[in-house]
């Protein structure tokens, strides 16, 4: 190992938390998902790296989309009114939303039983 190779795994060790060290050092994950656990805050860290080795993830692209799906922290807002049911449901099913919030007060909304079990057969709540 050269002296950049050592530079290069003492920042990461530095800039991980310590069970992400020790993971590291037993050989439970590697180098390139252990970068990727090291973007997070330190006290993130250990989450993330539970879902790692439930999920036995071992390559940094499935860590990468890992870390968007689970810890993005984007809120959609949509609107429904003259839509049909089905194109409402596609905007869920294309950008992979499981989780709706209905805001409204008043839910004036003809076809709302419709829609809420359509949405609750494809597991979005």
């Amino acid at each position: 190992m050269n002296e950049f190779s050592i530079s290069k795994l003492l920042t990461l060790v530095l800039s991980s938390h310590e069970i992400i060290s020790t993971i590291l050092s037993n050989g439970e994950t590697n180098h390139a998902v252990t970068v990727i656990i090291a973007s997070f805050k330190l006290n993130e860290q250990p989450k993330f790296l539970e879902i790692i080795l439930d999920r036995r993830i071992s390559s940094p692209e499935d860590a990468s989309k890992l870390k968007v799906k689970f810890f993005s922290k984007t809120i959609y807002a949509i609107g429904y009114q003259g839509e049909k049911s089905i194109d409402f449901i596609k905007v869920f099913q294309n950008n992979e939303i499981k989780v709706l919030i209905d805001i409204r007060r008043y839910h004036p909304c003809k076809c709302r039983e419709e829609v809420i079990n359509i949405l609750l057969n494809l597991s979005i709540y």
